[in-house]
């Protein structure tokens, strides 16, 4: 009878504060899921302003690759605003809430809003991870993170059991408190966060900037096979690029253009035509203004005949401040071509030629400047925020 006793009295003695470790588990995952999700957000206004880099730290590939889930609308909850800066916000409540937990007066409603709060969550993750599965076909790892972080939370908050009996009444007044709790968290973190969006166009300013584009009669241009591309050729949208890889507008262009490809995939064909501003290559400019950029276009063509200007289109504009005379096909060593052939082949009469053409091409259409591109025929000058793209895309693709 005593051994039972002691076994009980060891059993809910209370200086074991098991239900204080699970709290305290509560409000580290609630931190770890609050910083995952400003992540996020981050990245979100990152991908879709100006951009930084053509692959984050997170894109794995084709089977991870946050890029693609935060450029797809999928990711916005409405008005522009990150489907994440909300998802901060709930974390941000639940934080505060877990808090309540180590309150004796406040223990029960605490953990009835815990358990309520990390349900809905769940479920929402888990359509959300179904979007991203199956109709994204790929995975974010920050998104991964923050599901395992609910799905955690719901566990350790079922295990509540002594916290959530329901036979005594919800106190409206504790979740009042709750209810002000989550309404500041959400205001804070959503409108708080949207200083991340550098982006100074509003969604009403950006359509008006696509149809004014729109307006403008569409014009033919050359397509050849000679020219290289990104994306199906076969797409309903196809971009002709007319850049320079010494421009660093036209980097900021490219990145736009990668986040398109990212937004819309399958949807767009991206076509390059090099317009490289300097003498060495260009017989209508005047000055050397970007010596290594006839380097980078005949090598970019080269690339091209092996099978992968994308990967050197790519790290051509990525490490545009290391691009110096002769030391570009350097710059490429990490992708798998042959350097023989590259240099014969960017020391070719027919590669500077090919080059002569897009310039000659450039010129007919009054080409004056880089970036400039032409959409369905539909020209743009210069770079233009990625709303304005998203708004020209979405009115050439309506039926």
């Amino acid at each position: 009878m005593s051994s039972m006793k002691s076994q009980a009295q060891l059993k809910f003695d209370p200086k074991l504060n098991i239900p204080r470790l699970k709290f305290l588990f509560l409000s580290v995952l609630a931190l770890v899921g609050l910083t995952l999700s400003i992540l996020l957000t981050h990245h979100f206004y990152e991908i879709r302003g100006e951009g930084v880099h053509f692959k984050s730290a997170c894109n794995l590939g084709t089977a991870v690759n946050c890029d693609l889930v935060a450029a797809s609308p999928s990711a916005e909850l409405f008005s522009g605003f990150p489907l994440s800066s909300f998802a901060a916000g709930w974390f941000l409540t639940f934080f505060f809430i877990s808090l309540f937990n180590y309150q004796k007066q406040w223990q029960r409603e605490a953990a009835r809003a815990t358990l309520g709060l990390t349900l809905i969550g769940v479920c929402i993750s888990g359509f959300y991870f179904w979007l991203m599965r199956v109709k994204l076909q790929t995975l974010c790892l920050y998104c991964l993170g923050v599901d395992l972080s609910l799905l955690a939370s719901f566990v350790i908050a079922l295990s509540l059991k002594p916290e959530l009996s329901l036979r005594s009444a919800l106190n409206r007044s504790q979740w009042k408190n709750f209810l002000m709790i989550g309404v500041g968290s959400h205001i804070a973190m959503i409108f708080g966060l949207s200083a991340l969006d550098q982006n100074a166009f509003r969604p009403t300013e950006a359509q008006e900037v696509a149809e004014s584009i729109l307006s403008s009669p569409p014009v033919h241009i050359d397509l050849d096979d000679h020219s290289p591309s990104i994306g199906p050729k076969n797409a309903p949208i196809t971009i002709v690029e007319f850049s320079d890889f010494q421009c660093p507008f036209c980097r900021i262009g490219a990145l736009n253009l990668n986040t398109l490809l990212y937004r819309y995939p399958g949807k767009i064909r991206v076509v390059f035509k090099n317009y490289p501003l300097d003498q060495k290559c260009n017989a209508d400019f005047p000055q050397t203004m970007h010596p290594a950029a006839c380097e980078a276009a005949r090598n970019a063509i080269c690339a091209h005949e092996q099978g992968q200007f994308e990967g050197a289109y790519e790290i051509l504009f990525e490490k545009q401040s290391s691009l110096l005379e002769g030391k570009v096909a350097g710059l490429l060593s990490g992708l798998s071509l042959d350097q023989a052939r590259l240099s014969a082949c960017a020391a070719a009469p027919a590669t500077s030629l090919q080059i002569m053409k897009d310039l000659a091409e450039g010129k007919t259409l009054g080409i004056t400047g880089t970036p400039t591109f032409f959409v369905n025929g539909h020209r743009i000058d210069g770079i233009r925020p990625n709303l304005v793209w998203n708004g020209v895309v979405d009115r050439l693709m309506q039926p």
